[in-house]
């Protein structure tokens, strides 16, 4: 049974490649190659939707040779190639790119697509989160009232994908941060279509530990660890103003 399914495999695997990649020693049928053209378009396509910024910083030749290299290593697991490119930012960093920031920009990108996707796609049901009671700070309750997915990236990577994808201005243009100093973003859903926050170290910091259950107490003080010269109010209020943390 286990070598039939092997043997099964295996020529899948190989009418798989046979279909997506062309041999000048091995012509094919017309309809094969048209199809083959056709996914192979499809496969571009969807990746260059997903990835506007590696476009644009790679150039659309460049870009197509990458992506008829990914093809090779990764196939389409789902039909909705809406779900193909998960390890596109991973693939550039392993093959040894020249330029490493295509890898850091497709993983901010692919961050953003997963968000888009779980926002809007009708087969993803939003789940309602109960408010859950961090503690009390000068006489007020505070409570953290959504859980935003997080992703850190650094200053230079967040201000080369936010025009491709209408990201806020990144907060650490309004302080003295240095350009390759890591900052936050973060993603709530608001009327099924993302909000997106831009995070200093220490907000992002701050929200990281709450989300991952610890007490508000630690969470600011390593927040305040992360960006010395922050206001923990200021944190507090900026994630209040998101309709974050409600403080009674």
């Amino acid at each position: 049974m286990k070598e039939n399914s092997a043997s099964l495999h295996q020529w899948q695997r190989a009418w798989v490649t046979q279909l997506l990649e062309s041999n000048e020693n091995r012509p094919t049928s017309p309809a094969l190659s048209f199809y083959r053209a056709s996914l192979q378009n499809r496969m571009l396509d969807s990746l260059a939707t997903i990835y506007p910024a590696v476009v644009h910083l790679a150039g659309e030749d460049v870009f197509s040779r990458i992506t008829a290299s990914y093809r090779r290593w990764h196939l389409p697991e789902d039909p909705d190639l809406m779900l193909y490119g998960e390890h596109f930012g991973a693939f550039l960093r392993s093959s040894g790119h020249p330029k490493q920031e295509y890898s850091k920009a497709a993983q901010l990108e692919w961050f953003l697509h997963r968000c888009t996707l779980e926002c809007c796609h009708p087969l993803v049901p939003l789940e309602y989160e109960a408010p859950i009671l961090l503690g009390r700070l000068s006489d007020h309750a505070v409570y953290l009232e959504r859980r935003p997915r997080l992703f850190r990236t650094d200053r230079v990577t967040y201000e080369t994908v936010a025009p491709h994808h209408g990201l806020p201005e990144c907060l650490a243009q309004k302080r003295t941060i240095h350009l390759h100093q890591w900052v936050g973003l973060g993603m709530i859903s608001s009327d099924n279509e993302p909000r997106y926050l831009s995070l200093s170290p220490g907000g992002f910091s701050f929200l990281h530990l709450l989300c991952g259950g610890k007490s508000l107490e630690v969470a600011l003080q390593w927040g305040l660890y992360a960006e010395p010269l922050a206001d923990y109010q200021i944190i507090l209020e900026s994630c209040r103003s998101a309709g974050l943390l409600k403080i009674d």
